[in-house]
């Protein structure tokens, strides 16, 4: 069943077709969107005649598959029936998932032996999403604004609160706390700040130490407490950036995994939980899971 899928995200809004685990040419729009009418003309734009819906997939808060309550990327989406609008254009079904549930849905796919699993996107910010077979996502949840802090001098987050793991761990608040650290040390800056702080972190620099060193405490709390309420979860499938970057680096997982065990009541625990990473270019398109799995949660829907 082929499925026209719009990626809105971060990295800007593309489509494709995708069949199954199959995605076709990604596109990204030549103009820039800047309102509805234009996002619904580069979706339904050379629309295939076997398709069978439009699916998106975006970030916010998303009602009934069609209303986009708020959306933190294209605030132009705020409050519009994207899916309604879309199907009145061309006549095919169309729906709007969260990004995170496309994410998590599309992990399954890629990863078909597990049947629990922690979905996490670790980039500027982090969302998360369990995931149990036969079930799909168990719960809409906020993970990455769960409290690993509690000091008066917790950072403050975007959401409002101190002291969330997204405040400690999220790119966006790791690059303010390098901004900061190496002004205070007199250092300069180049480039992106986070390459910069895996390059001095890969140098043995002392403050890159002790930042990541704060990262991986902060995010080994943060997986013990889920773990805790779910201990036959067997594997966390890590995406972004963030993610893609750090946990690649030496001694940042083991580090993770020290202060899992340090937060555990019972230290096996830590051992059998997985750590894996969805599949980057050039072994996979870039957000691959995101597009198979707005095609999936789309298939499964006509298939009611």
């Amino acid at each position: 069943m082929s499925i026209r899928v719009i990626e809105i995200g971060g990295k800007g809004v593309r489509r494709a077709d995708v069949e199954g685990k199959k995605i076709d040419i990604v596109v990204v729009p030549q103009n820039q969107l800047y309102c509805l009418e234009r996002l619904v003309e580069f979706a339904t734009q050379n629309l295939p005649i076997e398709t069978k819906a439009v699916a998106f997939s975006s970030a916010g808060v998303i009602e009934a598959y069609d209303l986009i309550v708020n959306s933190p990327n294209v605030h132009w989406l705020d409050g519009e029936r994207l899916a309604s609008t879309v199907t009145k254009y061309c006549g095919q079904p169309a729906f709007v998932f969260n990004d995170m549930e496309t994410a998590v849905t599309g992990m399954a796919e890629l990863f078909p032996e597990l049947s629990f699993f922690l979905g996490a996107t670790w980039s500027s910010g982090i969302g998360e999403r369990l995931y149990r077979k036969g079930f799909g996502i168990v719960s809409a949840s906020e993970g990455g604004h769960t409290m690993v802090d509690f000091s008066p001098y917790a950072r403050l987050c975007g959401c409002g609160m101190r002291g969330c793991i997204e405040a400690v761990a999220g790119g966006l608040s790791t690059i303010q706390r390098v901004v900061m650290e190496t002004q205070t040390l007199g250092i300069v800056v180049s480039g992106n700040p986070c390459s910069f702080l895996d390059r001095a972190y890969q140098s043995g620099d002392k403050w890159a130490r002790e930042v990541y060193g704060g990262i991986a405490v902060a995010m080994g709390v943060h997986l013990a407490t889920i773990l805790q309420f779910n201990l036959d979860l067997q594997a966390v499938v890590w995406k972004g950036t963030f993610a893609q970057h750090a946990l690649r680096l030496p001694g940042i997982e083991q580090a993770i995994r020290a202060s899992m065990r340090n937060h555990l009541m019972n230290h096996s625990w830590e051992a059998k939980l997985t750590f894996r990473l969805v599949p980057e270019p050039p072994e996979a398109i870039e957000d691959a899971e995101s597009f198979i799995g707005a095609a999936t949660l789309a298939t499964n829907l006509l298939n009611l």
